[in-house]
């Protein structure tokens, strides 16, 4: 397969030691190199450049990446864009800043002869990489994953709260090839949204089935993690949008002491949500175990007897497809993506947001029958197998690069450049 470079533009994590803010954007950059893609991110969390695992991240304060000159020769390329979003924008130095980036995007395209731009959720500040791509005459592909697109003011839910994103976002879909999704519901959102029908693909989420995949013995997982009894789990940031005020009710309607409810995610509802569950009456029965691990993460879902992801509002769930992948029943509601992961009644059950009545229903016939759950979690294996498979995810999204940056202009232009970190990943590639 052709090698190909590419330039990934999406949320900084804190630490210098990953890739992404998001685990599931930085577990698709890793995998993408089996394709035979060399990955490069641009971070303005870290400074200098560090090699993680093939990956090559760039920090813009290295001297090279953080020429003020640069933004101003944006600034004359796109005038009047530049100027409405100085003017609608809540903070003019966001705008700024958002420049900077796009102009170490460029710089970076140009020493290491980057052939194609994607960027995740818009960032930064919607614009996506879209003034790096134009400057440089690179195709660019552009992921939105949810909070880009999707916005509830009430919910204080979405990047389109802010009043310059739409007008950076509506430059990002008219400079991008293609806009990726997820989920058909993610599909009609980003139409919504502005992005050319045209240019929409979904591009189902990808599982990793080794690292998740159904205990041998859920008993002895549960046991492990000091877990007595049946037990239901629920994964997610701890915020309103999530809704696990809705689990905790419904689980406290079931009166079993011979269960546990287990929740996984930090967020600034925590002493909301304790003081719920010992409001109701099973503060001894649900436990909040905080951020959990990557690499221990695995292990609650394959002690979990049901998965329950109670959103609002949700582009996707990659939580669901976890829970799928390792035999898990799940309850979701349907809100947005989840309900497409979930043939009711088949490999889980689907409900309507909001509704603890009929989720606290749906707790009881999983917890009563094990065979159902059994059956079940076979079944949403087979689906993850089936069409959610991370080899599958990887060649689809390599197709879409192939497509937009045919091999034929690899050979031209930017592309017959190599950088300073040519001789490093060789030489990681021939180890």
């Amino acid at each position: 397969m052709t090698p190909l470079k590419v330039l990934y533009l999406t949320p900084p994590a804190k630490s210098a030691a990953a890739l992404a803010a998001q685990s599931f954007v930085e577990e698709e950059i890793r995998a993408i190199r089996t394709t035979g893609v060399t990955p490069f991110v641009l971070t303005d969390e870290a400074p200098g450049c560090i090699l993680l695992d093939g990956v090559a991240l760039e920090g813009m304060e290295t001297g090279r990446l953080s020429s003020m000159s640069g933004p101003s020769r944006l600034v004359a390329r796109h005038p009047q864009l530049i100027a409405h979003l100085a003017r609608t924008a809540t903070r003019r130095r966001d705008v700024v800043h958002a420049l900077r980036i796009e102009n170490a995007a460029a710089q970076l395209i140009a020493r290491e002869g980057i052939d194609l731009v994607h960027s995740h959720f818009g960032w930064p500040a919607g614009l996506g990489g879209s003034l790096a791509a134009h400057a440089t005459g690179r195709p660019l592909v552009t992921s939105m994953r949810g909070t880009d697109v999707l916005v509830r003011a009430d919910l204080g839910y979405g990047l389109r709260l802010e009043p310059s994103y739409d007008i950076a976002l509506a430059h990002l879909f008219r400079g991008a090839s293609r806009v990726l999704v997820a989920t058909r519901f993610m599909s009609e959102a980003a139409a919504g949204a502005g992005a050319p029908p045209h240019k929409i693909q979904v591009l189902e989420k990808g599982v990793d089935l080794e690292r998740f995949r159904p205990a041998e013995s859920r008993v002895e997982i549960r046991t492990r993690l000091g877990i007595a009894g049946l037990m239901v789990l629920a994964v997610g940031n701890l915020q309103r949008r999530k809704g696990f005020e809705i689990i905790i009710d419904a689980f406290a309607a079931l009166g079993r002491p011979d269960s546990t409810l287990v929740i996984c995610g930090t967020g600034d509802r925590l002493l909301h949500l304790q003081a719920e569950a010992e409001a109701r009456g099973v503060g001894n029965q649900v436990r909040f175990d905080g951020h959990v691990p990557r690499d221990r993460i695995t292990d609650y879902f394959a002690a979990a007897d049901v998965f329950v992801h109670a959103a609002e509002l949700e582009a996707a769930g990659n939580v669901v497809l976890e829970a799928l992948a390792c035999a898990a029943a799940v309850v979701v509601t349907d809100s947005g993506g989840p309900g497409e992961y979930v043939d009711d009644g088949v490999n889980g059950f689907v409900i309507p947001v909001g509704d603890s009545r009929a989720l606290a229903d749906r707790f009881s016939m999983l917890l009563d029958n094990a065979a159902l759950r059994e059956r079940m979690g076979r079944a949403g294996r087979a689906r993850v197998e089936q069409r959610h498979a991370y080899p599958r995810m990887m060649a689809g999204l390599r197709a879409v690069y192939d497509e937009i940056a045919p091999p034929a202009t690899r050979s031209q232009g930017l592309s017959a450049k190599r950088g300073p970190w040519e001789a490093v990943v060789r030489g990681l590639e021939r180890s």
